[in-house]
């Protein structure tokens, strides 16, 4: 029985068990450390635990859920720490097998039970979670299937208590070598004391003749030269320039390929491509992890997935488009992520996790997108000013009189297409102030007369193929048209007057 499930009895014939933490930002760190006065020792099934068990599992494409403690606040489940007591992970049940934290096996094997037995406990059966906790504890139940049967104590070997073993010999030899020469016996011992001078001279000409080599012989220049190409190739030989060849082509085709993915991703996709990397980053990581691999909908049990969504989308593809240069403009990488966020939306419900997620995922990118296209507006607009223009030095040939007069031809036709285009947009406007102003009337006072008028033109404005057929009366047209007739006919009546 492991202190994650131990019972108040048990505590206090045990005073080392954990006592129950409070979370600190969502998380419950269990302690890893063993407190005083907890015996320990390091065995053989927990070594097997250690190095087989755990590493099998980390394998497992469906473990990371388990691997660190549950954060509550980031995944937004307030109440798992009131039902989940002694929470557990595997990333702190390796640290507390590295620390010796452990008196037998069974305590391990108890919380490695608790980490999947609390994911049972909170999640309902058919949760993608539980899914996953059941692949993944099936395969360290097989695991364990194959620990040692008789459990017997073992060395650490790692960390401070590691144990020297074969670097003594070899550094003890070493310090024997380099004390050689001073400890040889030497000639002082063996000669009086009264001939030191012939010692000291001895000393500086030996002296003389390492740093120097002007007496000796070229043949024994050549000699030690030759013996110092053989030391060189002995350490520096064929085989370590044949690495350092492959190092370097290695290093050159990595900068090659980067070259060929920066060239890939044009200009006007680079802000879509800082953007997509910055979802990837620890900055995002908290709502866009949902997104990175695509759905594995085999794995989670999902049999109507592949029904439901006809087109799937994740970020790994549409970052694996961007570097092989499929989008070549900004609206299809745009279209890419409306898509997954348009799956994300259809396949789960209002209020899972997932679908919060994905609307999270939408805000940021929203906002993000929109700045991105603002910036793309003003530098579109200011660049032809600011760019400074260089006039070539040689003078550059006269077109052909047709071919301008076609040039001028097609901007007449397209700058009488947009002056069409902006009276229909300001007609629009026009009269869709109207409607307004006609819809708050009707609301406050129903006596008020129905817009037949307003009602036509729209009708004839959204159907008509261009605006000659148009003719919108504006109140200030009215206002016009009224002060006329009024003008009229007063000169009307000014001359029968004077008649």
């Amino acid at each position: 029985m492991s202190e994650g499930s131990a019972n108040p009895a048990q505590a206090q014939q045990r005073p080392w068990v954990s006592p129950r933490q409070q979370p600190v930002k969502g998380i419950v760190q269990p302690r890893v450390l063993p407190p005083f006065g907890k015996p320990t020792r390091h065995t053989n099934k927990l070594d097997y635990i250690m190095t087989t068990v755990l590493k099998e599992a980390a394998k497992h494409k469906h473990v990371w859920p388990f691997q660190e403690p549950v954060d509550a606040q980031t995944l937004m489940i307030p109440l798992y720490h009131e039902r989940i007591t002694r929470p557990m992970d595997l990333k702190t049940i390796e640290s507390r097998l590295k620390s010796t934290y452990y008196t037998c096996a069974q305590e391990c094997i108890d919380d490695i039970e608790t980490v999947f037995q609390n994911c049972y406990t909170f999640n309902w059966k058919e949760d993608d979670v539980t899914i996953m906790a059941q692949n993944v504890h099936e395969v360290i139940k097989q695991s364990l299937e194959q620990a040692p049967r008789e459990e017997h104590d073992m060395d650490v070997y790692w960390g401070k208590n590691k144990k020297k073993t074969a670097k003594e010999p070899i550094e003890t030899v070493l310090k024997k070598e380099s004390r050689g020469p001073s400890e040889a016996p030497s000639d002082s011992a063996t000669e009086p004391m009264g001939k030191p001078e012939r010692k000291v001279a001895g000393k500086k000409t030996g002296k003389r003749k390492v740093d120097s080599d002007e007496d000796e012989k070229p043949e024994q220049l050549r000699a030690k030269h030759k013996k110092f190409c053989e030391i060189d190739n002995s350490v520096y030989g064929t085989a370590y320039r044949e690495r350092q060849r492959k190092r370097w082509a290695l290093l050159y085709m990595a900068r090659d390929l980067k070259k060929m993915r920066d060239e890939s991703i044009s200009a006007i996709m680079k802000p879509a491509h800082k953007l997509l990397t910055e979802f990837f980053s620890k900055k995002y990581a908290e709502f866009a992890w949902v997104f990175y691999d695509p759905v594995d909908a085999e794995g989670f049990g999902l049999h109507d997935y592949r029904k439901i969504i006809k087109e799937p989308m994740d970020l790994k593809t549409i970052r694996s488009k961007m570097d092989t240069g499929v989008y070549k403009e900004p609206s299809e990488f745009e279209h890419d992520i409306r898509l997954m966020l348009k799956n994300c939306f259809l396949y789960n419900p209002v209020g899972d996790p997932v679908y919060m997620f994905g609307t999270k995922f939408q805000e940021v990118f929203d906002k993000r997108w929109a700045d991105i296209k603002d910036a793309h507006s003003r530098a579109s607009s200011v660049a032809p000013q600011s760019v400074p223009v260089s006039l070539p030095t040689t003078t550059p040939k006269l077109p052909k009189s047709e071919d301008v007069s076609q040039i001028n031809n097609a901007l007449n036709m397209i700058e009488a297409f947009e002056t069409k285009l902006r009276g229909r947009l300001d007609a629009a406007c026009i009269l869709k102030q109207q409607l307004l102003c006609a819809k708050t009337k009707r609301e406050n006072s129903p006596n008020e007369p129905f817009p037949n008028r307003l009602i036509t033109e729209t009708r004839i404005m959204c159907t008509a193929p261009s605006l000659q057929n148009v003719r919108i009366l504006t109140n200030k047209h009215r206002d016009r048209r009224s002060k006329r007739t009024t003008h009229n006919a007063n000169s009307e009546n000014k001359e029968n007057i004077k008649n």
